[in-house]
């Protein structure tokens, strides 16, 4: 029942819809969670950070699938022409959300990180349908060329080992499976 919940959510969430079962809930939580494994050889999932976090310079980053807080995001819908949605979790507060970078930029290493929650369209998200379950995270800023990557969490891959924004290709890093918590 609930891996059918969770291909619903992801079908609705790309419409820019939550399914009526999540809103029932409140704002249901999901992990997003990549197609390549850690370096640890288990899943891994997109973690929030501090903006002002050394960690990983302050954005986002994958680790190893857990139930925290900074892995548990809520999909909620924008109100706006593209049909594109917010990704937040608690772990810093409702009003922070998840914002993509430009790889050449210096803030945050280039790399997607946290930040007040704005209608700019780098926080603007669309889930593009891939085969097997799987979605490509977009956002409006972006366009359909560039897509959420995950990476290795070491410090000497590229970006600190946060994610972020790459050209869009067939590469595990770039496809998410949605799991419902």
């Amino acid at each position: 029942m609930m891996k059918k919940l969770a291909l619903a959510i992801t079908v609705a969430a790309t419409a820019g819809l939550l399914c009526s079962a999540a809103s029932a809930q409140g704002f249901a939580r999901y992990r997003l969670q990549t197609s390549s494994l850690g370096a640890d050889g288990y899943p891994s999932c997109l973690q929030a950070n501090y903006p002002t976090s050394p960690n990983h310079a302050g954005a986002v980053f994958m680790a190893t699938c857990t139930i925290a807080e900074n892995q548990r995001w809520q999909i909620e819908p924008n109100n706006d022409r593209a049909r594109s949605s917010s990704l937040r979790t608690n772990f810093g507060g409702p009003e922070i959300c998840l914002e993509s970078n430009q790889a050449s930029s210096l803030d945050h290493e280039g790399a997607a990180f946290m930040d007040t929650c704005d209608t700019v369209t780098s926080q603007q998200w669309h889930m593009v349908d891939q085969p097997n379950r799987r979605v490509r995270m977009q956002t409006v800023s972006g366009g359909t060329t560039l897509c959420l990557q995950s990476n290795q969490g070491t410090s000497d891959s590229a970006h600190a080992g946060a994610a972020f924004m790459a050209p869009c290709q067939d590469v595990p890093g770039q496809l998410w499976s949605v799991v419902w918590q």
